[in-house]
């Protein structure tokens, strides 16, 4: 279906299939030895940790949205976030995903990114790495 706007604009068009998505997902979850085609959403999470870490300061809680096997949570540093919670579509991802090489709480949550079960105002930081390109109303 297709939300539109006042004007009489398309404001999103439901261009993927999230069902579909979430099995895309639970397959690669499947997969032996996945880590092994990691790398690159490994080195693309570094990357983001790296800018985050031109912020100074820490946060509360943070949320690594659409979180696969926590690319995000492995190249966190020490002191950043003191709450991290990970969230993917699929659950099999979730059950995977990586935590830190330190003491950190890191809560688990299987949501779609669509229909977030978080309270607005509930998180300090919220990153997504090589996600949320599959969302299909980013514009709300």
């Amino acid at each position: 279906p297709v939300r539109h706007a006042s004007a009489g604009i398309p404001t999103s068009a439901e261009i993927f299939d999230r069902k579909a998505k979430r099995l895309q997902k639970d397959r690669a979850a499947a997969v032996d030895q996945a880590d092994k085609f990691d790398y690159l959403k490994d080195h693309v999470a570094m990357g983001m940790v790296d800018r985050l870490l031109d912020v100074d300061r820490s946060f509360s809680v943070g949320l690594d949205l659409g979180c696969g096997r926590g690319h995000i949570v492995k190249n966190l540093s020490e002191g950043t976030v003191k709450t991290w919670i990970q969230c993917d579509l699929s659950r099999r991802m979730v059950q995977q995903s990586a935590g830190p090489d330190f003491d950190l709480p890191v809560l688990k949550a299987v949501a779609d990114e669509e229909f977030l079960p978080f309270k607005e105002n509930s998180l300090d930081l919220v990153m997504s790495s090589l996600s949320l390109h599959w969302v299909n109303d980013l514009p709300r």
